[in-house]
């Protein structure tokens, strides 16, 4: 790498991150159509997110708050992350790379409660009907199967997700047992 020019590693690093690109495209078109049945575990909510965020990129000025508080969940531990990477990727590139992603997590004897909430702008009001429609993106280079994927890996769990506006947030539903659903 040292005896590269500036512009042969600028030409790299193009390369690379278009590689990625590619292949984050695939893969969300892969999670999309696949549908496997769910290999239930209980598992922290704590530990899925620490996961998740150990996979994401988190530039410097942006702040990732996690719950204080934990809870316990029966899921599918490798959707539910990657529901959450898409959840916190997006929040991130929402806010443009400084401000705050909150994440609160609320429980009762018969629901979770999860809130990701970003410091970014508001959604617009023509598109937040459409946000988690199959192939819907407002992304130069996004599949529009990120939203759709986290809907219907959440509905799997048979729980919903649902966005709003002021702060922007994107709140999931879960039943605490699904064995009672």
């Amino acid at each position: 790498k040292d005896s590269l020019d500036e512009k042969t590693l600028a030409r790299l690093s193009r390369i690379t991150d278009s590689a990625t690109n590619i292949s984050q495209q695939i893969e969300d078109v892969l999670n999309f159509v696949r549908n496997k049945p769910l290999d239930l575990d209980m598992i922290s909510l704590s530990k899925i997110l620490q996961v998740t965020i150990n996979n994401i990129e988190i530039p410097e000025r942006v702040n990732i708050h996690l719950p204080e508080n934990d809870v316990s969940l029966e899921c599918d531990p490798p959707k539910l992350q990657i529901v959450f990477m898409n959840l916190i990727t997006n929040a991130i590139q929402a806010i443009e790379d400084k401000g705050d992603v909150f994440i609160r997590v609320n429980a009762d004897s018969d629901f979770i409660t999860i809130d990701v909430e970003n410091s970014g702008p508001e959604i617009p009001s023509d598109v937040l009907p459409k946000i988690f429609d199959s192939l819907f993106t407002t992304k130069a280079s996004g599949t529009g199967l990120g939203l759709s994927f986290c809907k219907k890996t959440i509905e799997q769990h048979n729980g919903t997700i649902s966005v709003s506006n002021n702060p922007t947030t994107f709140t999931i539903k879960l039943q605490r047992d699904l064995e009672k659903s």
